[in-house]
């Protein structure tokens, strides 16, 4: 208990010296202001390592005012303008994420290769930034971008003084754990197609990456489940409900150019060459 206390003091002590390091940069003409909020930063800190125990005081938990949550259709749009003013107000950061070993990476996330030989940090650097807000997300979600509609609504002084803003979206199917599926414009219906690929053949990047030739057509896809060994050939098309189960010991090759519509796909299927 006593090395647990000693911990938690140094922790206080270690955040108040950079406080004051960050005091010491600051301009002075704002230099209260950032006072004040780095204190409350530090109170806030302080509660949150002494305070014990994950109990949930629901009957403090609130429904949100009426008003509070806005639809995007209603945001207005800045002109081109009042959209420079904006950014110049932003600073984006971005969170290096984990290390990405679960799907055989080594090293950071940031540097994955995305496309094109660029990584998430070279994408990334096409960011802007700022002064008085800042956007965050992870660097490996790069369809969390700076949204100026929302940003507008932000800083709009008709609505009042706003400090803190979150954009939430329905959940679909296509969310899952690291990562989701954007859905192209061209299909038929607004919806993204579920995808589940077997972990011990597709869980790594290297594996996913060797068994495609090309990414398949799936415009018209609703749903696949691939699991065992499997190879898809190049210019595979997907369509309706697709499963492609290859047992333990068999191999299944999707040839090149071949079309799967609302089929079942077991057994053995190989493609050499000759």
């Amino acid at each position: 208990m006593e090395f647990k206390e000693l911990t938690k003091k140094d922790a206080q002590l270690q955040l108040a010296t950079e406080i004051q390091r960050l005091l010491h940069t600051s301009n002075s003409s704002v230099k209260e202001q950032i006072e004040k909020e780095l204190e409350g930063f530090e109170r806030l800190f302080g509660r949150f390592i002494n305070e014990s125990g994950s109990r949930i005081e629901w009957e403090r938990i609130q429904k949100l005012p009426d008003g509070v949550v806005r639809r995007y259709e209603g945001l207005t749009k800045p002109d081109e303008a009042v959209k420079k003013n904006l950014l110049s107000k932003l600073v984006v950061v971005k969170l290096n994420g984990g290390l990405g070993t679960s799907m055989g990476c080594q090293g950071p996330k940031s540097i994955i290769p995305v496309r094109s030989d660029l990584t998430f940090l070279d994408l990334t650097v096409q960011q802007i930034e700022g002064k008085e807000y800042v956007f965050i997300s992870n660097i490996d979600n790069l369809g969390a971008t700076v949204d100026v509609n929302i940003l507008k609504f932000l800083l709009d002084t008709n609505i009042g003084h706003c400090e803190f803003l979150m954009e939430v979206t329905d959940k679909t199917r296509a969310d899952v754990k690291n990562g989701s599926l954007i859905m192209s414009p061209l299909r038929m219906f607004p919806t993204t197609p579920l995808v589940k690929l077997g972990p011990n053949h597709f869980g790594k990047v290297k594996d996913y990456l060797s068994r495609f030739q090309s990414i398949p057509d799936m415009l018209e896809l609703d749903h696949i489940t691939v699991s065992g060994d499997v190879t898809f050939g190049k210019g595979v098309s997907l369509k309706g409900t697709v499963i492609i189960i290859a047992n333990h010991g068999d191999r299944i090759d999707i040839p090149p150019g071949a079309v799967l519509e609302n089929k079942i796909v077991s057994g053995n299927l190989r493609i050499l060459d000759h």
